[in-house]
């Protein structure tokens, strides 16, 4: 076995860019010694820090941080940095698993999806719902998927939370009614946590729910037979309904498979 390694084979060994290497020895991170010839010679220990190296950077440490580490390592401050790493590793986790539950929850949607009844107005008793919100008007699936796009934007850094989050249109129900179809004036997502302030609350209470599948000309027949069973049932409407796209062209390309849910909380007439 040699007892140096070349700046190539130590980027073959470790899979990475003999640039990289470079930069460490330029910065002082990891320096070799040199062949007579100038060429970087890297040791048994070279290896063993490049171990420590790798590591912490897929840890998100910082080559400054990394640094002095390796300059002023004790048995104390390895304790400290095992500590850091095993909190870091645990969010990781902690990640993963909140990953985890949203694709079992897909999964099970998706595996559930045909079974759901449609043009059924069921009664649901739901919790709060904290949500963020864009305002717009909105006539057309392309409008509500451009406003939704501008509302990631405005919150870029809920983006992964914001993957994993219901997304739903509130109907402007004056103008649907007047144009006899569809109309939307904002957009909104539900999210899993509530991490940030939201821009309004789904309150708890009873909502009605309609389900329908396939195209989103539809939206208006289906928002109508839930106002008829307010009526016939003398419920009161409290604010707005609104559409939650359970099934939508994210999953599938066939418009038909699409799931659509339409909710408004009501409560009995006194």
């Amino acid at each position: 076995m040699n007892s140096y390694f070349k700046i190539k084979e130590m980027a073959d060994l470790y899979d990475i860019g003999t640039d990289t290497l470079r930069h460490y020895d330029k910065i002082g991170l990891l320096k070799p010694s040199r062949s007579s010839n100038g060429y970087r010679l890297y040791s048994v220990q070279d290896l063993y820090k490049l171990n420590l190296i790798r590591d912490l950077r897929n840890l998100d440490f910082s080559l400054e941080a990394i640094g002095n580490y390796l300059e002023k390592r004790t048995i104390e401050q390895t304790t400290n940095l095992l500590n850091i790493e095993y909190e870091l590793v645990n969010e990781k986790i902690q990640e993963l698993e909140k990953t985890q539950a949203y694709l079992k929850e897909r999964i099970n949607l998706m595996d559930e999806s045909p079974k759901i009844i449609a043009n059924e107005v069921n009664v649901l008793k739901l919790q709060s719902r904290y949500c963020i919100q864009e305002l717009a008007p909105l006539e057309s699936p392309i409008e509500v998927d451009y406003t939704l796009k501008k509302l990631q934007k405005r919150n870029e850094s809920l983006i992964p939370l914001l993957t994993q989050s219901a997304i739903g249109a509130f109907f402007d129900c004056e103008n649907s009614y007047l144009k006899k179809q569809a109309s939307f004036n904002s957009v909104f997502f539900i999210l899993k946590e509530n991490q940030v302030k939201p821009d309004f609350v789904l309150a708890a209470g009873s909502y009605l729910s309609i389900h329908y599948r396939g195209s989103y000309q539809q939206s208006f027949t289906y928002l109508s037979k839930l106002y008829t069973y307010i009526n016939e049932h003398k419920l009161v409407a409290l604010g707005p309904p609104f559409e939650l796209y359970k099934i939508d062209f994210h999953e599938t390309l066939k418009e038909a498979e699409f799931l659509t849910e339409i909710q408004i909380q009501v409560v009995e007439s006194t």
